[in-house]
């Protein structure tokens, strides 16, 4: 399979950017995500992210790229610690 590319725009809703983060750290290689709302719901669920070993980097203050780890076998989420 090869990789998508592309660009998809929404509006700027609490519940689409916690799913957004949580589909580009499924997701293999880099996802760039922009327009994020500030929010406590938002930045727990990037903290979430890193939590679980994922690499979130801040482009700019509504902005992150997120390195994910798609599940399987040794690989995916994980844990040093309880969530």
């Amino acid at each position: 399979m090869g990789a998508v590319h592309g660009e998809f725009r929404a509006l700027g809703s609490k519940s689409i950017a916690q799913r957004a983060l949580v589909l580009a750290s499924l997701a293999q290689g880099e996802t760039r995500i922009a327009g994020l709302p500030a929010g406590d719901d938002v930045r727990a669920a990037r903290g979430l992210l890193r939590a679980v070993g994922i690499e979130v980097r801040e482009l700019a203050p509504a902005a992150v790229s997120v390195r994910g780890a798609p599940p399987g076998p040794h690989r995916g989420w994980r844990s040093a610690a309880p969530l």
